[in-house]
């Protein structure tokens, strides 16, 4: 329930019907952006009836939308299908370490406009911001931000930090989801 809610404050707050990119991330490792971007994705998809890509931005071994289009001059050898979700696919940007250091901004627009015409939504799933300058490079590329904070976990300066930073770089912070938050009830 509460994925829904969020993502319909995201297209709450969109100007108008055309596709568009969401990055999600974090200030610090281990906030589970991840499991947020993932699940974003999924209802996105839903909701929409319409294709959506959730584009994986840290590195990994498969095939990378990068290799695919300098090999084969086409992204779709990168791409497969969510098994068990309609309409869901995923992706990885890029193989080497700090993907987004490797792609630059000319062609990372490039690529994005490209999956545009065929996604009514990418959700990029991006490293944490202290611990990758690429995904506050990448903020600038989105539409919008999505700051993933681990409850009592992550510190405010730290969070503040990484917004700051996300819109120095030129990105717009849509707004922070609070993860793994729990209700604390007295024993009595």
């Amino acid at each position: 329930p509460d994925i829904v809610k969020l993502f319909y404050a995201v297209d709450g707050a969109r100007q108008n019907d055309a596709p568009y990119v969401l990055q999600f991330v974090a200030a610090t490792p281990g906030e589970g952006t991840s499991t947020i971007a993932a699940a974003f994705a999924a209802t996105a998809s839903l909701e929409y009836r319409l294709p959506v890509l959730l584009l994986d931005c840290g590195p990994g071994p498969g095939p990378s939308i990068a290799s695919a289009l300098a090999e084969t001059g086409s992204v779709e050898p990168a791409i497969e299908a969510v098994a068990g979700a309609d309409r869901l696919f995923r992706a990885r940007l890029a193989n080497a370490p700090n993907p987004l250091l490797q792609i630059d901004g000319p062609d990372l627009r490039d690529i994005l406009s490209l999956l545009k015409e065929r996604y009514a939504a990418i959700v990029l799933d991006c490293a944490a911001a202290s611990a990758a300058n690429d995904s506050l490079r990448v903020s600038h590329h989105c539409d919008g931000s999505v700051l993933v904070v681990r409850a009592e976990h992550a510190r405010r300066r730290t969070v503040a930090w990484a917004r700051d930073t996300i819109e120095r770089f030129g990105g717009v912070v849509l707004g922070t989801v609070l993860n793994r938050r729990e209700m604390h009830v007295p024993d009595w």
